[in-house]
């Protein structure tokens, strides 16, 4: 039985090979790299060499724990860059060097902070980092004024810190935290008018008044925390936010 096993185990991982030589070949003319769910552990050495042509990578729904530098050298064309669905720990601080990307998806990892170097992708549009393991928004988002999408849902995050009046985004996403506390400073958000904060933990004077009368947010996603529909209605401020939450809506009517 185990002579059989061996047999099938080597069968499986010839037809991987072949398979990650064929996409390698194919990304040399593309430019574009698929290797989701190839059962991969570490990032195949074979992608080091073809690196510069590489535009979007996808490296999704495999084994990896964590993103060496390895990865980011000679990566300066890449755009987008797709690692969800691994193991992943830690991710090296040379993704700065990546300065094209445009679109970065770690979501569903382990990760509890990410580099400080991301504060270097200048071009970036949309990070998803949900359902890992952070505690706090990550403040090196808050200088990327290129900016639209950021996802940070399903992870630990306690509390909207001050410095996110820095952050750039549209749309910011914290539904499934564990937020109790906004500062007042979101409502100076140059561009944010989309916030999720679904299934939180959020008491209605939470809110602040601000966020209501003097942002540009004109939608607060807010069931699954500890105050009511009623509850928000009755905040200073509720009509005003309900001008500009009529007016973005008929745009779309």
């Amino acid at each position: 039985m185990s002579k059989k096993i061996d047999l099938i185990t080597k069968k499986f991982y010839l037809k991987m090979g072949n398979e990650l030589s064929r996409h390698i070949e194919q990304a040399k003319k593309t430019g574009v790299l698929q290797l989701r769910d190839f059962k991969l552990t570490k990032v195949p050495p074979e992608l080091f060499q073809i690196a510069k042509s590489i535009r979007n990578l996808d490296l999704s729904h495999n084994r990896l724990t964590i993103i060496t530098s390895n990865l980011f050298t000679n990566m300066e064309n890449l755009k987008t860059l797709n690692i969800s669905n691994n193991k992943i720990e830690s991710i090296s601080g040379e993704i700065g060097r990546c300065v094209k990307l445009e679109s970065l998806d770690m979501s569903h990892n382990l990760l509890k902070d990410i580099p400080n170097s991301v504060n270097q992708l200048k071009n970036l549009k949309k990070i998803s980092i949900n359902n890992n393991q952070l505690t706090r928004i990550p403040k090196e988002l808050s200088q990327l004024t290129q900016l639209d999408f950021v996802d940070l849902s399903s992870n630990k995050i306690k509390e909207i810190e001050d410095y996110v009046e820095n952050f750039y985004c549209i749309e910011l996403n914290l539904n499934e935290n564990k937020i109790k506390s906004i500062s007042e400073k979101i409502s100076a958000c140059p561009r944010l008018k989309v916030i999720r904060l679904e299934k939180n933990c959020l008491q209605v004077s939470s809110l602040p008044v601000s966020i209501l009368k003097d942002s540009q947010v004109s939608l607060i996603n807010f069931d699954g925390n500890h105050f009511s529909k009623k509850d928000f209605e009755n905040l200073d401020g509720y009509e005003k936010y309900m001008e500009r939450y009529t007016a973005t809506r008929r745009k779309f009517d």
